[in-house]
């Protein structure tokens, strides 16, 4: 009930509620006219209900419940998933992984949800079960493809220096490290989960480096 009540709801709704804004706002693009205000409090409803039946579910300890819960939730990713912008050719070329990385992240999390809907009904201990992989593959990965958008208009600059921000946190290896580490998660391979986590972490360092040297040394090298 804890995980459920923290993971999927506390964080999740957040990041549910921002997700249509924001890939708009990473892709560069409109907000998608499907995602009307009604809709997104649909969606944004939608979830918070699946979070309360989860939750009770697992309280009262009935499987099939918390597995309701489940299954309404992973529904209303989905009509969130529906309401986002349908980004072209054009937005991939330029946010390459910074943008699929919002992609995965959100069919990790989608898939982790239907899994623990069906581990709940198994009788599996879902208080635990996926976590990892759901922080990971979906979490993690949402997060991070964020602040590789967020961390190069932060630190503003000018027009020359916002675009070669964005080239630095252009990360494939942030990409294929965080879902290389979420497989492994779901396997159950610790040194996986670890070798590509380091693999992640490295590379978020080295380019948090290069994206904070200060402009006048940038200009000078």
């Amino acid at each position: 009930a804890h995980a459920a009540l923290n993971v999927f709801g506390f964080v999740g709704l957040v990041i549910a509620g921002t997700l249509p804004y924001f890939v708009a706002t990473q892709a560069r693009m409109k907000m998608s006219p499907r995602a009307t205000p009604q809709r997104l409090r649909q969606a944004n409803g939608l979830l918070f209900v699946a979070v309360m039946i989860t939750v009770v579910g697992h309280g009262i300890d009935m499987g099939w419940v918390a597995a309701v819960g489940y299954g309404a939730y992973a529904a209303g990713l989905g009509f969130v998933a529906s309401l986002l912008p349908r980004p072209g050719r054009r937005q991939y070329d330029w946010a390459g992984p910074r943008l699929l990385q919002l992609g995965l992240g959100l069919i990790w999390w989608i898939g982790v949800t239907v899994a623990r809907a069906t581990s709940v009904v198994r009788g599996v201990d879902a208080d635990t079960s996926l976590i990892e992989p759901l922080v990971i593959g979906g979490y993690a990965q949402i997060l991070i493809g964020s602040l590789a958008y967020f961390g190069p208009v932060l630190r503003a600059g000018g027009h020359k220096r916002l675009s070669a921000g964005f080239a630095v946190t252009r990360s494939w290896a942030s990409l294929v490290g965080l879902n290389i580490a979420a497989v492994g998660a779901v396997i159950g391979s610790g040194p996986l989960v670890a070798a590509a986590l380091l693999v992640c972490t490295l590379d978020v360092v080295v380019r948090t480096g290069r994206l904070l040297i200060p402009a006048s040394a940038s200009s000078s090298t």
